[in-house]
This record gives structure tokens, C-alpha cells and sequence, in this order.
């Protein structure tokens, strides 16, 4: 998703900086769209804009002597995963359609058809919105090359395809090739067991411009997890999961910090983008000399992509069903009201523009 592009659509200014968020300690908390500021419990829910500390993080090498009671890594996503599956099926409203078109690479357009959905909460404890799209195989893509899009490298692909993100960097990878996770659900449908693999984690910073000039860039530092669910719900042949959390750089120690494309200003906390990189883009070299502005943005996302029993008449008679559900808080002194206008059709319009990346990167 292009995260700042929430809210842009309504205009707003930004303060002189922005304040680092501190870190959490333990509490009760169920919900957080933004409005608040609540303290993150030792575990009930992962899936919430109060930003993970170095101490809720999976137990790293590098994180050694920094972290106390930290999960092991098998815990850690093994109770996500329990958490993303929930979250996603929650109940919706639907709040309109979203079309648009794909050039096929083969001469044809193909139509795409986006559901832009909500899910609220009681006790006001915010919305999350979201969206879902189905895709007939090959049609213009494929489910495993949308799944490749989406579950490798997910950051990298999306800078390939969203204008706006001009940098993504890795602060911390947790290296898990070949790692397998057993998880199980006690839900509505009896108990159900599975494998996570193929599993993809590491805190990434993803870097937007905002449009107009006026307002500051945007950063977004989230722990993006992406893998493989080998026993899918019924209705599914195929699944894969990604999951992205907002994470509080600040209380990780110097090693991780120093990996970030950000400068953090002592003494006025103001954060200007820092890229001496020499691989470094014309663009990142500007804004880098130019001690472009930065404001810190939270994003929390579920993404689920599943092959599904279609009609007799598609191909192979399956579908690949899309569907993604956020919420986030651009920072800044944009109200949230006016960033959730912005919400609902930024995430629609990722669809036709991941699908048109697909296709050209055959």
C-alpha cells in the first residue's frame, strides 16, 4: 500500500518535527486506530498501531543483552498467526467499488473490479479498512506470480510499482530460510492445524514522498512478516499470508538504528532522511543533501492471498481471491478524520497497479 498517500487527498501541514514514539510497556489494550495513545499488553495483540519495542520482537543475535522476556521466534509466530487469521475474516461493511483496467501484455485489457470494505470496532476502538478482489488465472496474472509479488520481498516489489516510495532499506533480518512453525486454531470450524513456511521477517523502512511539496515525506519502519500457510480453511486450495506491524526503532540499540535512512536531531528530535549509500539514487542524493523533512507515519496491515474453486468456466477452474485490510495514522498535524478519506481508494488502486507490475517484470 502507499502509505503517504493517507489523507492526502484532503491537505493539511505538518509540524516544525516529529516526535519519535517512546517505547510501550506492558498493559491492556485491544485496539488502537490512532486516536489514542494506549500501552501494549505483553502479548494479547500484536495487530495495533502502538509500535513493537526491541523487548516484543522475536529474540535476535544482534538484539542480545537488549531484550528482556522476549519471545522465541516459534512463539512469536505461531500466536500472529492465530491473530492475523482472526483479523482478517472479521465482519465488514462494504463502502463502494473501485474499477479500473490491466494491460495484459498480450494485446488485451482485462477489467479489475476492487471491493472497498470496513471493519469497525465496539467501545470505539477504531476501523480498519480494506479491500478485496478476485482474478481468474492468468488473467492478466497468475497466482503464483502474484504471490511471489506479495509474499517475496513485498517492500521491494511495492517501491517497483507505487510512485510515491522512493527509498526501502533493512534495519534487521531474522534469517528463517527453511524454517518451519507449527500452529493451531481452535475456531468456529473445530480445530485446525498447520505449518507456516516459507517465512519471510525483518523491520524495513519504507520512505514516501508526498504530493504537492508542501507537506514532509513520510516514513514508515514496520516488522513485515510474509509466509506460507500449509493447511488453508476449506474453501482454499492455496494460501499465503504477509503481516506488517509499526515498530519503535528508538528503543533498539545503536547497531539497528544506524542502519536507518534516517537522521535523528539530538537536541530538536527533528528526523531529516540521511542516504550515503553509493548506490543511492539522483532522487535519495538530493534529499539527502537537502536534509529533506521526515515524519514518522504507523501502518498495521493483514494480506491474505488464496486460490479458490472458481466457476466451471474459468481456467483451471480456480480464482486467486485478494484481500488486505490496514489502518494507519500518517503523522503529522493531519487529522485522522481527513486521513481516512484518503484510505479507502489508495489501497483500491494498489490492485491494478501490482497486477500491471506482474506482468511487465515476465
Amino acid at each position: 500500500m502507499d502509505r503517504g498517500r493517507d489523507g492526502s487527498e484532503g491537505g493539511g501541514g505538518d509540524g516544525p518535527h516529529a516526535q519519535p514514539p517512546t517505547t510501550t510497556t506492558a498493559g491492556v489494550v485491544e485496539l488502537d486506530d490512532g486516536n489514542s495513545s494506549p500501552k501494549r499488553p505483553s502479548w494479547p495483540k500484536r495487530l495495533t498501531l502502538v509500535p513493537l519495542d526491541v523487548h516484543q520482537v522475536p529474540v535476535h543475535p544482534e538484539l542480545e543483552g537488549h531484550q528482556k522476556n522476549s519471545s522465541t521466534v516459534d512463539d512469536f509466530l505461531r500466536k500472529l498467526f492465530v491473530e492475523a487469521d482472526a483479523e482478517i475474516d472479521r465482519p465488514r461493511k462494504s463502502i463502494g467499488r473501485f474499477k479500473d483496467e490491466v494491460d495484459g501484455g498480450d494485446g488485451k485489457k482485462y477489467a479489475v473490479e476492487v471491493l472497498k470494505w470496513k471493519s469497525e470496532y465496539e467501545g470505539g476502538r477504531g476501523t480498519w479498512f480494506g479491500r478485496s478482489s478476485e482474478h481468474e488465472e492468468g488473467k492478466p496474472a497468475g497466482f503464483e506470480e502474484l504471490r511471489k509479488c506479495l509474499m517475496k520481498g513485498h517492500e521491494r516489489n511495492e517501491a517497483e510499482y507505487t510512485p510515491a516510495i522512493y527509498d526501502v532499506n533493512t534495519v534487521l533480518e531474522w534469517g528463517l530460510e527453511g524454517q518451519e512453525v507449527a500452529w493451531k486454531v481452535d475456531g468456529k470450524d473445530g480445530v485446525r492445524e498447520g505449518l507456516m513456511r516459507d517465512i519471510e521477517m525483518r523491520i524495513t523502512q519504507m520512505h514516501h514522498s508526498m504530493p504537492g511539496g508542501i507537506l514532509n515525506d513520510r516514513v514508515f519502519t514496520v516488522l513485515l512478516i510474509s509466509f506460507v500457510n500449509t493447511n488453508p480453511s476449506h474453501s482454499s486450495l492455496s494460501e499465503s499470508i504477509d503481516v506488517q506491524i509499526p515498530i519503535d526503532l528508538y528503543s533498539f540499540p545503536p547497531v539497528v538504528i544506524s542502519r536507518s535512512h534516517i537522521n535523528r536531531d539530538l537536541s530538536t528530535k527533528k528526523l531529516s532522511y540521511r542516504n550515503s549509500r553509493s548506490d543511492a539514487s539522483p532522487e535519495q542524493k538530493a534529499k539527502s543533501k537537502a536534509g529533506k523533512g521526515i515524519v514518522e507515519g504507523k501502518y498495521v496491515s493483514v494480506e491474505r492471498i488464496q486460490q479458490v474453486k472458481g466457476a466451471a468456466d474459468t481456467k483451471d477452474g480456480v480464482v486467486t481471491k485478494w484481500d488486505m485490510k490496514t489502518a494507519s495514522d500518517a503523522g503529522g498535524n493531519l487529522p485522522m478524520a481527513v486521513q481516512k478519506l484518503g484510505v479507502p481508494g489508495a489501497i483500491a488502486k494498489d490492485v491494478p497497479l501490482a497486477l500491471g507490475f506482474v506482468v511487465k517484470r515476465r
